[in-house]
């Protein structure tokens, strides 16, 4: 059948053309009105004139609507976009296909008028249409972002209780309740007396005449522990035993010793207090107020002490690789057992029947008590266990490490049950709560956490100590728990609200060097934990410490104009810093290793350092410039010192040569060989003619510097040098010797010219890491291990 439009042939059962679509019958083909049905009615529009359907079907004008809002809805319609296909009949051609664009505007119950149009020509502009699209997209992007702070606060709610974020300062908005804390005292100081300048100098005809003038510092803490009611707290230290007010810290007694005390424990009535001190553990009975007993027996120092719950029994453990269990009521020890690893803590389970040890080769062992055999072994960590713990009904065991973790046991089957991750440093100490819920452990990276026990999940932090947290303890009631650290401060916690209560300063950590200005003004002393603390010697001042380096201070010089400070730090870093307030000039980098020492040109214009990277560096003190190196020599340097005249640097290191270098060239000039071990000090002599060099040991030597042999010597007998200094006449040279065995460091001081001894001074603890001659000669000054600096002089 022919379409009668376009002329095609179609199958007669075709009723539509399959070229354009017109009706093959005409008859049968649609009027020109288009039919709507809304819910009430039924009508016809006619066609408007000028419009033509061009043969289009019902079914393809359907999908051509062009529908328009009736004038009765204020509704804004919403528009959609489709394309569609319309074909347009020429003159005897087949029509091309053509897409537009129909807009289609839907709008529920209204009744609307219908019309398929060609071509439109409207008689009246209609105004355009407002474009919403932007000020929709700003809608729903504020929209979102608040829903997104909205969540982000609600994780960091979740995450604040569950992780104890809310004491860190960036979440402290998250706190519901704004408590001040009690002020850290970083920059507090102890001072045991005023110090006064002595009217002479210290030289041979009254040496014997120096005592201890004045002692800066209380020494270091090694724990804290609460008394079995709760009333006091217990802090053994490097100078004796400080007993503290267990409510507000306040300092109830003092109890001297000389030897440091590294450990305490309360018997579990509170009568007895055992103290580890040296080698030797103390029993004291407090009701009676007198040394009950003197363990001895162990060949290094004591590392852990705990009484047996039901009060009958001590245990001990010891760097010499042995736990032993003594009996209180004679003293007399019941068995030894030695181990493969040196042991660091022990702790007895509730029964009595088991102990706990924690070992340096990565394992804890669960040992019987009655006769010291082994019940369980516990292995998991990654390095050594520094201390353990049980849970007040014995069913954990709790151990931390050297690995940064915290692991929690199950006693009963040895089962690994929780590990506790979220310390940034070794744990150094951990203790359960009295009621066995939660546990706290500290550790080297200045903060005290709270777990819950069940699920292993953090429940708060305790931040703000600027060093190493070593010891812990949960008062009686489990509300406070109380810190130690190596910043020279016991801190009182509130458990339940994560703030610091309380907090006592005034102790001190490993001091290893000190330094007295030119002019007298400044004495500046560093310690390990990278701080450095600058007093005023004339007012009596004490600034706020210069803080910066990430390792301890290992050198300090001042520049003759006593307006900089120069430190040098085993972070490989010099600082340079402006006096009096503290603030830093510059930071000099280059060291690969630790910087052992740095010394000073006499007028102020150079430095020289020496590192464990096995290197001597030259630095320009006006700009921070490196001029000169000098390496690599393989092995550590561990003191550089010019002469007097600026153009040699002598230098001593491991590898047992003390080496005489031109400046100016940096060529050796010509080197010391004689020492036995490592050389840990060097020094210029009589014009620079002579010089000393010191071992790692126990000797000193003094070499000529013309033909390099060695003309006299001092051995002192198995003690261990410490340090040693020349006075400003270069009369006198002062060594200090670490006697191992007493814990004690005696100060010698000989005459210079032959070698003889002249004087003893004691009193610390602890190995003695600088010794200095005030610039006028009037003080002699100590820098310990044991937390202290002392002044030494003729009484005034």
């Amino acid at each position: 059948m022919r379409c009668p439009q376009c002329g095609t042939e179609n199958p007669d059962s075709q009723v539509n053309c399959i070229q354009c679509s017109a009706p093959l019958n005409p008859e049968s083909s649609q009027p020109n009105t288009v039919n709507h049905t809304n819910a009430k009615q039924e009508f016809s529009e006619p066609a408007l004139p000028g419009d033509e359907i061009g043969g289009v079907s019902e079914d393809r004008l359907s999908a051509s609507l062009e529908v328009e809002n009736s004038n009765e809805s204020n509704e804004e319609p919403v528009e959609k976009t489709q394309p569609i296909q319309i074909n347009e009949p020429g003159d005897g051609e087949a029509p091309e296909a053509k897409l537009i664009e129909v807009k289609q505007k839907e709008e529920p119950h209204t009744v609307v008028a219908a019309t398929v149009r060609k071509q439109v020509s409207p008689k009246k502009k209609t105004k355009p249409k407002q474009d919403n699209s932007l000020r929709v997209f700003f809608i729903a992007l504020s929209i979102t972002m608040l829903i997104l702070g909205l969540s982000f606060v609600l994780i960091l709610s979740i995450f604040s209780e569950q992780f104890g974020l809310a004491n860190f300062e960036l979440f402290s908005f998250l706190k519901t309740e704004q408590t001040l804390e009690a002020p850290l005292p970083d920059n507090e100081i102890f001072l045991s007396g005023p110090l006064v300048l002595p009217a002479d100098a210290i030289s041979p005809q009254n040496v014997g005449e120096l005592s201890e003038l004045a002692r800066i510092g209380k020494g270091w803490l090694g724990q804290v522990v609460f008394s079995p009611d709760g009333n006091l707290l217990v802090t053994p230290a490097s100078l004796g035993v400080f007993f503290l007010d267990g409510h507000n810290l306040a300092e109830v007694q003092f109890l001297p010793m000389d030897k440091p005390v590294f450990r305490a424990a309360y018997s579990p009535d509170g009568s007895l207090l055992a103290l580890a001190v040296g080698y030797e553990i103390q029993i004291y009975n407090l009701r009676e107020s007198r040394l009950m007993a003197n363990l001895k027996g162990h060949e290094n120092t004591v590392s852990s002490v705990t009484f047996s719950p039901d009060g009958r029994y001590l245990l001990s453990s010891s760097w010499d690789r042995t736990v032993r269990l003594w009996q209180v009521a004679d003293s007399s020890q019941v068995y030894r057992l030695r181990m493969a690893g040196e042991v660091t803590s022990v702790a007895f389970l509730p029964d009595g029947r088991q102990f706990v040890i924690g070992l340096t080769d990565k394992t804890a062992g669960v040992f019987y008590t009655v006769d010291g055999s082994v019940s369980k072994v516990l292995k998991g960590h990654n390095g050594s266990i520094l201390t353990v713990a049980c849970s007040p009904d014995g069913k954990w065991i709790a151990t931390g490490g050297n690995d940064k973790t915290a692991k929690i046991w199950n006693q009963a089957d040895s089962k690994l049950e929780r590990t506790l991750t979220w310390h940034d440093g070794p744990i150094l100490a951990l203790q359960f709560s009295p009621d066995g819920k939660s546990i706290a452990t500290a550790s080297s990276d200045g903060t005290v956490r709270i777990w819950n026990v069940p699920d292993g999940k953090p429940v708060r932090t305790l931040g703000g100590h600027a060093s190493y947290v070593y010891g812990i303890s949960y008062s009686p009631d489990g509300k406070t728990i109380t810190s130690a650290s190596t910043d020279g401060t016991v801190c009182l916690w509130d458990v339940e609200k994560g703030i610091r209560q309380y907090c006592k300063g005034g102790f001190t950590n490993y001091i290893y060097t000190v330094a007295v200005s030119e002019d007298m003004s400044y004495l500046a002393f560093g310690d390990e934990s990278g701080k450095i603390q600058l007093l005023n010697l004339s007012t009596g001042a004490v600034y706020p410490p210069l803080r910066g380096h990430k390792g301890s201070v290992r050198d300090l010089a001042f520049l003759p104009t006593s307006d900089q400070l120069i430190s040098a730090s085993s972070d490989g870093t010099i600082r340079q810093w402006m006096l009096p307030d503290g603030s830093l000039i510059r930071t000099l980098t280059g060291h690969e290793g630790v910087v052992n020492s740095i010394d000073l040109s006499g007028d102020g214009a150079w430095i020289v350092s020496g590192s464990g990277d096995g290197t001597i560096r030259f630095w320009n003190s006006n700009d921070g410039s490196q001029f000169r190196m000098i390496g690599s020599l393989g092995m550590s340097v561990n003191d550089v010192v010019f002469s007097a005249d600026n153009s040699r640097v002598l230098s001593g290191g491991d590898d047992r040569l003390a080496r005489l270098w031109d400046v100016s060239t940096g060529e050796q000039v010509f080197r010391f060989r004689g020492q036995r071990v490592a050389i840990k000090q060097v020094l210029f002599i009589q014009n620079d003619t002579q010089v000393l060099t010191a071992d790692a040991a126990d000797l000193i030597r003094v070499w000529e510097t013309a033909n390099q042999n060695w003309k006299a010597s001092i051995v002192f007998g198995g003690d261990q040098f410490g340090a040693m200094a020349l006075s400003p006449d270069k009369t006198l040279l002062a060594v200090a010797v670490f006697d191992q065995l007493r814990f004690q460091t005696n100060i010698e001081i000989y005459r210079m010219n032959d070698l003889a001894l002249l004087a003893k001074l004691a009193g610390h603890t602890m190995p003695v890491r600088q010794l200095q001659f005030s610039p006028d000669g009037r003080w002699l000054i100590s820098a310990s291990e044991d937390g202290t600096i002392r002044f030494w002089g003729v009484q005034p």
